[in-house]
């Protein structure tokens, strides 16, 4: 666990030095969010006026409107995916006590968005290939019994938990490292190889500080605290970088 602990102190010290640097780049990812968000309903919205203006029956089960909902989703998750390897970069960045201008977080989110889109595709596959056999038993078979929604609820959830943790290391080296799809899922190979119980521990601590981005008033602590040095510990512990790689040779040795 040597390396988590490095990476965690490092990512403390980091943001203790520079706090700003850090909580610009929380401010950058939720401004573009919310600026994405706005987009992909501007989008709905175009599509209100032309079926209003074709006099075509606005009703939410109808084949063209789910079209629509579902183009309105992709350019949301692709934008949003964008923004999230954009963060990683910029956390990275600040852990070297570097600041990212706005106009580099949006150009860089819009340059790495296909792969992570790529990456996050290939994730969700995996989620739904694991995961479908148990929701489809749950709603055909067992819906009804005693408890068995908690019991499913808790399968599913461990198995979004595992695929999620497995995939970080591809997105934050997709993200932060800049490299391509295949270089990313290599390096999130060799970071599972030789780091997995670091990574799963990292990962249990970012997963915590997600969660708690949600909470009413405990999300400002989290959002320009918590979430960012858990971050930024993930993104050192898959980049590997200064003294966490000179910790890992002396674990290796």
């Amino acid at each position: 666990m040597g390396i988590l602990f490095v990476s965690l102190s490092k990512a403390f010290d980091a943001f203790s030095r520079r706090p700003f640097n850090f909580v610009w780049g929380s401010l950058l990812f939720l401004l573009f969010i919310a600026v994405v968000l706005l987009a992909s309903l501007g989008i709905f919205m175009i599509y209100f006026m032309i079926a209003s203006a074709f006099n075509i029956q606005m009703q939410m089960d109808s084949i063209p409107t789910l079209i629509a909902l579902g183009i309105v989703a992709l350019v949301f998750l692709f934008l949003a995916d964008g923004l999230n390897g954009s963060l990683a970069m910029t956390y990275k960045r600040a852990l070297s006590r570097e600041k990212v201008s706005l106009m580099s977080f949006y150009t860089y989110a819009v340059r790495v968005a296909p792969k992570m889109f790529l990456i996050t595709s290939i994730r969700d596959l995996v989620w739904l290939l694991l995961a479908a056999p148990f929701i489809l038993v749950y709603v055909y078979v067992l819906n009804g019994a005693a408890y068995m929604d908690i019991v499913i609820g808790a399968i599913v959830l461990f198995i979004t938990f595992v695929v999620h943790a497995l995939f970080t290391p591809a997105l934050i080296s997709a993200g932060a490292g800049n490299s391509g799809v295949y270089g990313a899922m290599q390096q999130g190979f060799n970071v599972l190889r030789k780091r997995h119980i670091n990574l799963i521990g990292a990962y249990a601590m970012f997963s915590i500080a997600w969660v708690l981005n949600f909470i009413p008033l405990l999300n400002l602590f989290s959002l320009f605290f918590l979430y960012p040095v858990a971050y930024s510990a993930l993104v050192m512990m898959c980049e590997g970088t200064g003294a966490l790689r000179n910790q890992q040779q002396m674990d290796e040795d």
